[in-house]
């Protein structure tokens, strides 16, 4: 979150996304979203939730898009093998 100097917040640009796939963490999160840590429990009204915590202008706005958009990232992308 970037905490402008108005007093609002805002999310992130992307580049402060660390993709955490390769690492053993038990598929938890190292913060908490709404009280969860597994990533798979996760969901978008726990976002929202948290977003509404921080502040977050029109949270589910926010997060639909950064959603859409990283989805369709993610279905671009071409891992690398083993890498």
């Amino acid at each position: 979150m970037l905490h402008l100097p108005d007093g609002t917040t805002r999310i992130a640009p992307a580049y402060d996304v660390a993709p955490q796939a390769h690492r053993d963490s038990g598929r938890k999160m190292a913060l908490a979203i709404n009280r969860t840590y597994l990533r798979a429990a996760i969901t978008i009204d726990d976002l929202v939730v948290e977003g509404e915590a921080w502040n977050v202008r029109a949270p589910r706005a926010v997060i639909t898009s950064a959603h859409e958009a990283t989805d369709l990232i993610v279905h671009m992308a071409h891992p690398v093998e083993n890498g």
